[in-house]
Order: structure tokens, then sequence, then C-alpha cells
């Protein structure tokens, strides 16, 4: 070999050597998750399955259950480093979406004369949930979410968290674009047409 390339190639992986180095011990290479996040993820993981549980709550008390864990979850990933956050919040992303594959593979496995039927249990999950939701918000820090029919509001005292809210057009488009992102065309006709008879169902049963 060429004397020259030798020693340009020697000083080439002394700083590769160096910048993992440095790298490494700033903490921005790590071989092992960081314990704090695995945490989260393990906390992100066992508040999916309670949702998995029959399809989601079909009662108050369920939902109160699956709130608090994800409200826990929130506090935990609040308190993490910036950098942790992103990833944490990353992997509650993921596990969304697998909530989502969920709720469209249990609509397409319905016969289509109970998908209706079907519709309305999911409908009514989402209900409970997010009113699970808002009382967790206002509630003291460190109480469980009151039930909704006799929660206290917890005004200024609550945990100061922002329940959850209707998309806005933005977010429904950002979600379309990951959907589009992430999946194959069959997968993406699959959501498109479940998405499609879900809107459709609640508006027809909105009031009731």
């Amino acid at each position: 070999m060429n004397p020259m390339l030798r020693r340009w190639g020697g000083r080439t992986l002394l700083a590769a050597v160096a910048l993992f180095l440095i790298a490494w011990l700033g903490g921005w290479i790590r071989f092992t998750t960081d314990p704090r996040l695995a945490e989260v993820i393990a906390m992100q993981r066992e508040a999916d399955r309670l949702v998995a549980i029959d399809g989601g709550p079909k009662t108050e008390a369920e939902a109160r259950v699956i709130a608090d864990a994800w409200g826990k979850i929130k506090e935990k990933t609040d308190s993490l480093p910036p950098k942790l956050r992103g990833q944490a919040a990353a992997a509650g992303w993921a596990t969304s979406e697998a909530a989502k594959r969920r709720a469209v593979d249990q609509f397409f496995a319905t016969p289509p004369a109970d998908r209706k039927a079907e519709l309305d249990r999911q409908i009514k999950s989402e209900k409970l949930l997010r009113g699970a939701f808002a009382a967790w918000a206002k509630a003291p820090a460190g109480a469980a979410a009151p039930t909704q029919a006799t929660g206290q509001p917890g005004g200024a005292a609550g945990r100061g968290s922002t329940p959850p809210q209707a998309p806005s057009e933005d977010s429904r488009n950002a979600g379309r674009k990951g959907v589009i992102d992430h999946t194959s065309s069959s997968q993406r006709a699959r959501f498109f047409e479940y998405q499609r008879a879900l809107n459709e169902r609640r508006k027809t049963t909105a009031g009731r």
C-alpha cells in the first residue's frame, strides 16, 4: 500500500475512534437502553395491554384504570431529559399505531352484518377513555382519576394537563400522512375504509 495512503488511513481511523469515544462518553451513543427510558416503555406496554383487553374499556371503572396508567406514563415521561422524552414519545407513537391496527383488524374480522355493533363498541370505549382522561387531568396530583359522575373539578388544583381534544384538521392530515408513509397500499385501503365507516357511524350515533 502507498505509504501516504497508509498514513491517511491511520489518521482517519484514529479520528473516527476519537469521535466515537467522545460521543460514547457524552452519552450520545449507548449500547443499552437508558433504564429511565426502559421503565417508560415497559409502562407503555402494560398500559397498551390494558387497552387491548376485550378490545377496550366497557365500563367507567375500566377506563379510569387505563387513564391513570397513561397519566403516570405522562408524568414519568415529562421528568425525562429532552432526548429521552423524544424517544419515549416515539415508542408511544408506535404503541398507538399498534392499537389502531388492532381496531382495524377487529372491524374487518367482524361479519359485515355485525360491524355497526362493533363500531358502536369502539366508539363507546373511546368516549369512556376521553372522559376518564379529562377526569384524570382535573384530579389533584397523585390522585387517581375520579368517576365522571361524581368527580370534583380540579380547576387550578388539578394536574394542569390538557385533556384530550378533538383532532384538528392539521393533526388529521398528519395522521393520514403517517399511515401513507408506514403502510402498504392494501393496509391503507383497509385503514381508510375503516375510518370512513367509523366517521359515518359517529355521525349517526352522535347525541346518544
